[in-house]
């Protein structure tokens, strides 16, 4: 029974560092989006003439860069959006498990705290497998979550990414054009 207690450690134990893993690269996601968004909006104020007298934008090249750019904004968007998800994946039930994962609210914390002693009187190995167990489904289900919006964030900002340097080649040639 130890060995089936120490694997089930080592589950709980890794799923917490993938979960912590996922969070840090969800920061770095939405840091790196953030700072190509200020690029595109940067590029479309100097296209678009915003806050100045006139509008550098005026072949249908520089017009379609606009578009480009502000398609990268949407994307920039999107990717903040679903990195936001990222920290709101939690499971909508809970099994009723307090002791490996104790969710409550602050009006209740008492009547939790013998809950909790309680229920460490009673464990027994069956019961700590079943805690584990308990807890394994809820954080396995938050990282399944957390990876799918951490992988449309991903998508949307390899799409910011590649809308942004085109624009930027395009708008070069549409000046060497001009």
């Amino acid at each position: 029974m130890d060995k089936k207690i120490e694997h089930a450690k080592y589950s709980y134990q890794n799923i917490s560092e993938i979960l912590r893993f996922i969070d840090g690269k969800t920061a770095g996601v939405a840091a790196f989006t953030t700072a190509i968004a200020g690029l595109s909006f940067y590029l479309l104020q100097f296209l678009t003439g915003i806050g100045a007298d006139e509008t550098v934008a005026a072949s249908c090249l520089s017009k379609f860069v606009v578009v480009m750019l502000m398609l990268s904004l949407v994307a920039a968007s999107l990717s903040v959006i679903c990195c936001v998800m990222v920290n709101l994946a939690r499971p909508q039930k809970t099994t009723g498990s307090v002791l490996l994962f104790p969710v409550h609210t602050n009006a209740a914390l008492d009547e939790k705290k013998s809950q909790i002693r309680q229920q460490f009187e009673e464990l027994d190995d069956n019961a700590v497998l079943e805690e584990f167990a308990d807890q394994l489904a809820n954080l396995g289900w938050i990282a399944s979550r957390k990876i799918k919006f951490f992988r449309l964030a991903s998508y949307c900002t390899i799409a910011q990414v590649g809308l942004v340097p085109i624009s930027v080649i395009l708008l070069a040639f549409s000046w060497l054009c001009s």
